[in-house]
């Protein structure tokens, strides 16, 4: 796929700066709520995980999202969709990245401290890049417990990437899925 070189490296660069800073910006924005409301002792941090439900014809189909994105200009850094199998056992994830990745590398996630796992680029269009990959009992039990997944790529100048998208709320949003 062609892109547009010096704006995709621009944009990597911007998503390292950011990675850097996320989670202590998540955290900052929370405690910055409690402190404002009064409640700081009494405040819980906020879930980003919402389920989004349509009706695709064949029935109401829900999926759990979260997106990262820079806060100064909005930018997605990464969007993770997850859906229920429709068998009920298991789910599937689909992670959106922006533009400007090292496809031949790859992701690799992790769950905390957790082994990496290795996924390709499946493809490329105008909004992002997208790799997926099933998720079997023991990988939700792993993701209901933990606290950030951990999603590393490289820039097209090999440059590494990681960004940790939290796992707070995880277990009552895809409890929430149908």
């Amino acid at each position: 796929m062609l892109c547009d070189a010096p704006r995709a490296l621009r944009t990597l660069v911007s998503i390292a700066a950011a990675a850097a800073i996320s989670a202590a910006s998540a955290t900052a924005a929370n405690t910055a709520d409690a402190k404002t409301s009064g409640a700081a002792a009494k405040a819980k941090p906020r879930s980003g995980w919402r389920v989004q439900c349509n009706d695709a014809g064949s029935g109401i189909q829900c999926r759990m999202v979260q997106a990262i994105t820079m806060r100064r200009t909005r930018q997605r850094l990464v969007t993770a969709s997850i859906q229920r199998n429709k068998d009920g056992k298991g789910a599937a994830v689909l992670y959106q990245l922006p533009h400007g990745l090292f496809l031949p590398d790859g992701i690799q996630i992790a769950i905390d401290k957790g082994r990496p796992k290795a996924l390709p680029i499946q493809t490329c269009d105008r909004r992002g890049c997208y790799a997926g990959t099933s998720l079997a009992a023991a990988d939700l039990s792993n993701m209901r417990k933990g606290k950030a997944i951990s999603i590393a790529f490289k820039n097209l100048s090999k440059k590494s990437i990681k960004i940790n998208l939290p796992l707070l709320g995880f277990g009552p949003a895809f409890d929430k899925l149908k």
